[in-house]
């Protein structure tokens, strides 16, 4: 009984996952971020379960030791994805003791109940980045 409820109802079994939606991964900012902000990233939405979006503790000690980054790879990229607007940063940690808390841009912010803020749409570079090309109204990654 309980498994046909969990198909009708479209409720997962406790699978979890972590969705990028195509507007996102299609814009100039998402296409021009490295390879180490983006694991940075998808790093920082394991920790978002739905409902602390600004709550989301996660610290450079984390990133470090999650993918073998030195300190200055892990704190550019920070840098970068608060800069292209997917991050923001709600609380500063410190460096012996609670880690930073950080809210995702594309979601809704659960402290303040409001809608996201979408700043990554903003984000516009100056100079073509560099491996980033527009393709039929599209763009692509070369």
């Amino acid at each position: 009984m309980a498994d046909k409820r969990l198909k009708i109802k479209g409720r997962s079994d406790g699978e979890r996952f972590i969705a990028l939606p195509y507007h996102m991964t299609d814009s100039t900012a998402f296409l021009s971020l490295s390879g180490k902000a983006v694991k940075v990233l998808l790093s920082i939405m394991r920790f978002y379960n739905g409902s602390n979006n600004g709550l989301i503790s996660y610290s450079y000690k984390q990133a470090q030791e999650c993918f073998g980054f030195n300190p200055n790879t892990v704190s550019k990229a920070f840098i970068e994805l608060q800069e292209k607007g997917f991050i923001e940063q709600v609380k500063a940690g410190c460096y012996r003791g609670n880690a930073s808390e950080w809210r995702l841009t594309f979601k809704r912010d659960d402290r303040k109940n409001i809608s996201p803020s979408h700043e990554w749409k903003n984000w516009t570079s100056e100079k073509t980045e560099k491996g980033v090309k527009k393709c039929s109204g599209q763009l692509q990654k070369v």
